[in-house]
């Protein structure tokens, strides 16, 4: 089958041709509808990309890209329950053992299952086939795959950062979401349907601001040397929290100037690795979070927004031949919301 695999950190992934592994104990192989494509994929192709002991320990090369992943289960492996082939699915991301402290709270990072899923690390959805197991299948119901491919990575990730800023957004705070992408469009979706917050978005593309319009934010703003005094004229002076989907210096310092005392800074963009957010010019009683991934729950969740119609998925398709010129479109900042790779065959 054709794949797009990972040969080496640092290098470009390529189509190759791959035989299909065999479905084992536990697992269901997903014939792949769509698959969404990610910064993650290419941070991991990126010439300066950090490798740390845990790709060294965990990360098999080669695998296939693709951690958002909507499909057709066509085969099960011994022992699957609850699933019937032909079932309609998402692959959801970052499912722990769903034992440990860290899972019985609801936290992303288990105690147990090192930081590995499809796609980062072993085989994921950007193929004709891939296998999951059965603990990482969400039925997505009639939901369209091009539509709720996204939903168990970028949505997902979205909903657990507005989870984290939930605590201090009463009704008629100001929310500033940073960064109209793949997740932070997503955020702004999930803020309007959960939350009686204002939200304020902020990005460096006209693109990018006309489509958080859409989405419903109450004000937006280009990215710029005026963007600190415009966000908190349109706030009154007080941001109680920040979600930045960008990651880069430039956007973890507009936080900082924008966050009120005793407000909520949620990190989730990667852009520059791992950004320093604290310092003594953090104003008092400011909590920040780096927000990676997903718990289960936050998976279902989404599913359950798109279903009653309050999450729209603003997304790209283009043809899965097509991924590498999407790829170079993506890391130019070209894409509009997130870009959907559809499989041969869906119409």
């Amino acid at each position: 089958m054709k794949a797009y695999r990972l040969t080496q950190f640092r290098q470009p992934a390529a189509f190759a041709d791959v035989d299909p592994r065999p479905v084992g104990a536990g697992e269901a192989r997903v014939r792949v509808e769509a698959a969404g494509i990610c910064m993650s994929d290419l941070h991991l192709q990126m010439p300066d990309y950090p490798i740390s002991p845990i790709h060294d320990l965990f990360w098999k090369l080669p695998f296939t890209l693709g951690h958002e992943i909507a499909g057709e289960v066509v085969e099960l492996g011994e022992g699957v329950r609850g699933w019937n082939v032909g079932d309609s699915i998402v692959g959801a991301a970052g499912v722990g053992c769903v034992s440990c402290w860290q899972c019985d709270h609801q936290r992303s990072l288990c105690k147990h299952r090192p930081p590995v899923f499809p796609g980062l690390g072993y085989d994921g959805g950007l193929a004709e086939f891939v296998n999951l197991r059965q603990e990482l299948l969400v039925d997505r119901g009639d939901l369209s795959a091009e539509l709720s491919a996204p939903l168990p990575d970028a949505g997902a990730t979205a909903y657990r950062a507005v989870r984290h800023a939930r605590r201090v957004l009463t009704p008629g705070e100001t929310v500033v979401v940073i960064g109209v992408g793949g997740v932070g469009h997503f955020a702004i979706e999930v803020l309007e349907a959960t939350t009686n917050a204002n939200v304020i978005a902020v990005d460096v593309r006209q693109e990018g601001l006309d489509l958080a319009a859409r989405l419903g934010a109450e004000a937006c703003v280009l990215s710029g040397p005026n963007a600190q005094a415009e966000i908190l004229e349109l706030a009154g002076g007080r941001c109680a929290a920040v979600i930045d989907c960008a990651g880069f210096p430039a956007s973890v310092e507009l936080a900082r100037q924008v966050v009120a005392p005793g407000g909520e800074i949620v990190v989730v963009g990667l852009g520059k690795g791992y950004p320093s957010v604290g310092g003594p010019d953090l104003p008092p009683g400011v909590r920040v979070r780096f927000s990676f991934g997903s718990h289960r729950s936050d998976v279902y969740e989404v599913v359950k927004l798109a279903q009653a119609g309050l999450l729209k998925a603003e997304i790209t398709t283009f043809p899965f031949d097509d991924l590498p010129r999407m790829y170079d479109e993506l890391a130019a900042g070209r894409l509009v919301g997130r870009g959907v790779a559809v499989m041969p065959g869906i119409s």
